[in-house]
């Protein structure tokens, strides 16, 4: 999860924490007026990545948010400030299942050509 500015300068934030079953917090430093831009990315227990993004105001004068169920979860304070892009580079590994398909696939290809190859030749 990352946080911008309207400049798109990424802020400190803490390490997410799903809490419950649909609710994902992080601790972010109080955030000044203007427009901010969360983005995040997750990937789902059946390994697909999903993300999204969206923006939001602080106004001046306004009231502080509500927490709501983040309000009892003990959050990593702000961390290192980067941008979603700079975070999964550094997160991009490929998971191990992808590689174990590819490389099933691979050999079973490669199978497929060897018999193709011997048929072929049995059959001059």
């Amino acid at each position: 999860m990352a946080v911008t500015d309207e400049a798109g300068d990424p802020v400190a934030v803490g390490a997410a924490q799903v809490v419950g079953s649909d609710v994902v917090c992080a601790a972010v430093e109080p955030l000044d007026e203007g427009v901010w831009t969360i983005d995040y990315a997750g990937t789902g227990v059946d390994g697909h990545r999903f993300g999204s993004r969206f923006a939001f105001e602080v106004l001046p004068g306004g009231e502080e948010a509500d927490p709501g169920p983040c309000a009892d979860a003990e959050l990593a304070g702000p961390g290192e400030a980067q941008t979603l892009a700079e975070m999964t580079e550094t997160d991009a590994a490929v998971p191990a299942w992808v590689v174990w398909t590819l490389v099933g696939l691979g050999l079973v290809s490669a199978t497929a050509v060897v018999l193709r190859v011997r048929r072929d030749r049995a059959s001059d």
